[in-house]
């Protein structure tokens, strides 16, 4: 699945703090595949002010992320608390939009 910055940034933030030893890894592998290089950083322009993370390229190219069974169980349920929660933002609909309506349908 393609993600653009703005959904690797979120996706990050809405992983779970707290998780169980065999969900670890798979949290682990799924931070390390969104984030970021140095050379992407460098490329974006990209700067973090306290919790705000800025950068400077808006047609950024987005990057290929192979998510398993299990962190898609995962992030599923981060955004379906977020939804039940009243707390969706406007930075996550796109993130909801991938994960949660393929699974309505």
């Amino acid at each position: 699945m393609k993600f653009n910055v703005l959904e690797r940034v979120m996706l990050m933030g809405i992983l779970p703090q707290n998780f169980n030893f065999a969900d670890y890894r798979i949290l682990s592998d799924l931070k390390r595949a969104a984030s970021f290089t140095e050379q992407e950083q460098k490329d974006l322009g990209m700067t973090q002010d306290g919790d705000q993370i800025n950068w400077k390229v808006p047609d950024s190219p987005d990057k290929e992320i192979v998510i398993g069974k299990r962190a898609t169980e995962i992030l599923v349920t981060a955004l379906k608390e977020l939804d039940e929660k009243e707390q969706l933002t406007e930075q996550v609909i796109s993130l909801y939009e991938k994960f949660i309506i393929p699974e309505i349908k």
